[in-house]
């Protein structure tokens, strides 16, 4: 019995790989720690745990105890930082932004003034936004799957370009909020997104000794500002938390790590691309599997990873 119990665990675990939620026979913690012991005999030390905000994931990180203000749980009395993928993030909260307007410190962001702002300068022979298209606008469900739609609105030249066009007159002063908090969240996903040491932009540099001063206290002062948010009529919505959250966790991160042997963090390495990409290349060493089983990818995974 007690063998076929182990083998059933174990069973149990290989599915954890390629199941869509977290199987109901372990607890989550006890899952994770599983996985936890098994990078650890690879030779890796787990700080973090990233996942897109898909509702499994989302309650797997409420079972664990994570919350926006403490994106921590504990595995075998080892802290592990949670946070969320951020460039599934921005499409969040662009979706999240298309659906309801915002009202934060008495003024009013809306999707309909960055829809005025295109309609102005979509047929203009010299534009300001020259990247925007009414796919950015109106996106369809594939095209919501796209980051660059996204980031296209959550950038400088939309916000300098709405901000042009009100002090012309061509645009109502009320844009004017939306536009400072769209270069607000540029700032933002710029620091959350890093993948250099140096770039001409100080918000798209690595978090380091030098600029932690400014480009924390810029997180900081974006987490305090959509903490005052009111989306729509009091709704509740998963991007609000889940940007609190991952802002808080990149925050701990750093402080956590910060120094020797650390001296810089690019914040693009927290993001799930490179465990996907893993993924994908573990997964065509046996085809075009859907729903390979864990036993079929094991061994391919540990060639990769410790070689």
């Amino acid at each position: 019995m007690d063998a076929d119990l182990a083998e059933a665990e174990e069973n149990e675990e290989e599915d954890i790989l390629t199941s869509p939620s977290v199987p109901g026979k372990l607890t989550a913690k006890r899952t994770i720690n599983k996985l936890r012991c098994k990078l650890r005999e690879a030779g890796f030390v787990v700080t973090a745990s990233v996942c897109d905000m898909g509702t499994p994931n989302q309650d797997l990180y409420r079972k664990l105890g994570v919350t926006a203000d403490c994106p921590t749980f504990l595995v075998d009395d080892v802290p592990v930082t949670a946070l969320h993928d951020i460039p599934h993030l921005i499409k969040c909260v662009r979706n999240g932004l298309l659906k309801h307007g915002v009202a934060v410190d008495g003024q009013e962001l809306s999707w309909r003034h960055i829809t005025a702002f295109y309609e102005e300068d979509k047929d203009r022979p010299i534009r300001t936004a020259p990247k925007l298209t009414k796919a950015h606008l109106q996106p369809d469900a594939f095209k919501k799957m796209k980051v660059k739609l996204a980031t296209q609105i959550f950038s400088r030249s939309t916000a300098a370009g709405m901000l042009l066009y009100s002090s012309l007159g061509i645009l109502p002063a009320d844009v004017i909020p939306t536009a400072i908090a769209l270069d607000r969240l540029n700032n933002t996903f710029d620091v959350l997104n890093s993948c250099t040491p140096q770039s001409p932009n100080p918000m798209k540099r690595a978090l380091s000794v030098e600029n932690e001063e400014q480009l924390l206290g810029l997180l900081r002062e974006t987490r305090a500002w959509i903490s005052r948010w009111r989306v729509g009529n009091d709704v509740k919505v998963d991007f609000v938390h889940g940007l609190k959250l991952t802002i808080t966790a990149v925050i701990q991160i750093w402080t956590a790590w910060r120094g020797d042997p650390l001296t810089f963090m690019m914040t693009r390495r927290l993001n799930q691309d490179g465990l996907e990409n893993l993924f994908g290349v573990v997964r065509m060493c046996h085809g075009p599997l859907l729903h390979a089983p864990g036993s079929l990818l094991h061994a391919p995974a540990i060639h990769l990873v410790v070689g």
